[in-house]
């Protein structure tokens, strides 16, 4: 936390802005480098359903991930220059002993900001859970669609469950540290846990089963190709 005993009115508001960058950025590099895997275990799926064959680069992954990023950096830089919040100390009952500062929101411009936000990265989780779906029963070599379902449904979960929460704890700081803490706990282990602990255990065990392995559509060693 922040506190004005230490920090100046205009570092409070600073830590305040830095806080929805932090998370947003964060937020979606992480989603949209799970997004552009299933996107490319789909595109696969898709052209040899057809029986094509078609190579998928790095370029083809990246638009998801630049538009995501663009949009969410230009709602904040609006947020940030026109509208951002502002830090201030609350009272609890009327008691003016009992204080706890907090990041307010402003105008209408804030509002929308947020707003907007919320919207674009919500309807992304959502189409990333659809595309993920479409994806179940695809097997690959580390067994990835797997796990970068579960974490998506994860990161859905939290998402649907922890913002509402959020609301209802406004005006409790304790409980809004601890519902933002566990947000943000949960979404990051979803992927840490999920996505690199499989392949640790694939890695230490040697590879795939050989039982396993002519079932498997190995993407490894074809990356770019199907």
């Amino acid at each position: 936390g922040i506190d004005d005993g230490v920090a100046s009115q205009e570092q409070c508001n600073h830590a305040c802005m830095a806080t929805i960058w932090l998370f947003c950025i964060g937020f979606t590099c992480t989603f949209a480098a799970l997004f552009s895997k299933i996107h490319r275990l789909n595109k696969i799926l898709k052209a040899a359903s057809k029986f094509k064959r078609v190579k998928v680069s790095e370029k083809d992954v990246l638009p998801p991930l630049l538009f995501l990023l663009s949009v969410n950096i230009i709602l904040l830089l609006i947020l940030t220059l026109v509208d951002p919040l502002t830090w201030v100390r609350k009272t609890r009952d009327n008691d003016e002993r009992n204080t706890y500062g907090s990041c307010l929101v402003g105008g209408g411009v804030s509002i929308a900001m947020l707003s907007l936000l919320g919207v674009v990265n919500v309807s992304a989780l959502i189409l990333a859970n659809i595309e993920s779906y479409r994806t179940r029963n695809i097997k690959t070599e580390y067994n990835e669609s797997k796990y970068v379902e579960i974490a998506m449904i994860w990161i859905a979960q939290v998402a649907f469950i922890g913002i509402p929460l959020l609301f209802l704890v406004q005006d409790n700081p304790s409980a809004k540290l601890f519902v933002t803490s566990c947000i943000i706990i949960i979404v990051s282990l979803s992927v840490l846990v999920l996505i690199f602990i499989p392949k640790i255990i694939f890695w230490k065990s040697g590879g795939l089963k050989k039982g396993n392995a002519n079932n498997s559509m190995n993407f490894a060693s074809h990356p770019n190709t199907s």
